[in-house]
């Protein structure tokens, strides 16, 4: 038997959907302190993001359409700015999805294609209204993407 906890490694990040980060700068990093970690836009999935960490080991991630297209346009339009998931680290997430599912959780967003960040997502409907992502990873050790220099600065406040 599966004992769901003992694979739940920590709380990685919330993520709060915005129009524009920089419109969010003012909040998470200059009111509460939030240290500029990195950032990088995501093109193929429709988003550009930029994490913040806080004492504690904390850490907010804040995202923001990219491209017509994006889900996040939608998010926006439903709900406004606002929390858009929580991701947890855990270890074998293929086969906790698999668990989930047997137990009747509604799963979504299952890719496992990437080496690097394998993920998938419990349904707000079977999260209590909120999307969860888990998320298994070894990102600490590979360089996530890069904005470039100008943008890099102002989102870290210089």
């Amino acid at each position: 038997m599966l004992n769901f906890s003992e694979n739940v490694l920590k709380l990685d990040h919330t993520a709060i959907c915005v129009e524009k980060i920089e419109d969010a700068l003012p909040l998470y990093r200059d009111l509460l302190g939030g240290q500029y970690l990195f950032s990088g836009d995501q093109p193929e999935s429709g988003f550009r993001m930029a994490q913040f960490a806080y004492p504690g080991g904390s850490k907010i991630e804040v995202l923001e359409p990219l491209g017509d297209d994006s889900f996040l346009h939608k998010f926006l339009r439903e709900r406004g700015p606002g929390v858009h998931h929580m991701t947890f680290r855990v270890k074998r997430v293929e086969e906790l999805a698999a668990h989930l599912k047997a137990q009747g959780y509604r799963v979504v967003g299952e890719n496992y294609s990437n080496p690097h960040w394998k993920e998938a997502f419990i349904s707000p409907v079977s999260a209590c209204g909120t999307v969860i992502q888990l998320a298994e990873s070894d990102m600490d050790m590979v360089e996530p993407p890069r904005h470039s220099p100008d943008l890099e600065r102002r989102l870290r406040g210089q």
